[in-house]
């Protein structure tokens, strides 16, 4: 089964990462990353705020937001501020990776 929300997609690339598959583990982290970035994107040109992620109705549909098209674009009910969290937590994680492989032990005492 193939994550869909990039808060799956996360989840993936933390489970990934504890079990050591770091190359799969930045996969999915990128994934979560573009996943959420594409998705900021369509309620910030939407303008939608969702309640919570259960409530599939939006709070203040005014400018321009149809209430059809921010339910459809936006089912699983993240707000612009969680994503833009998930998203920086994502790119956090992808960083650390890189950081802990290109690790080189530079000790000359204890090569």
């Amino acid at each position: 089964m193939t994550p869909g929300s990039p808060y799956e997609w996360y989840e993936l690339g933390v489970s990934l990462r504890r079990k050591e598959l770091f190359g799969e583990a930045v996969n999915a982290f990128r994934k979560a990353e573009e996943t959420a970035s594409e998705l900021i994107g369509i309620l910030s040109s939407e303008k939608c705020e969702l309640v919570s992620r259960n409530d599939l109705s939006p709070k203040g549909q005014t400018d321009g937001c149809s209430g059809e098209a921010c339910q459809s674009e936006n089912a699983e009910g993240f707000s612009v501020e969680e994503l833009r969290t998930l998203k920086n937590r994502a790119v956090a994680s992808i960083e650390l990776i890189l950081r802990i492989r290109g690790f080189v032990n530079k000790d000359l005492m204890n090569p």
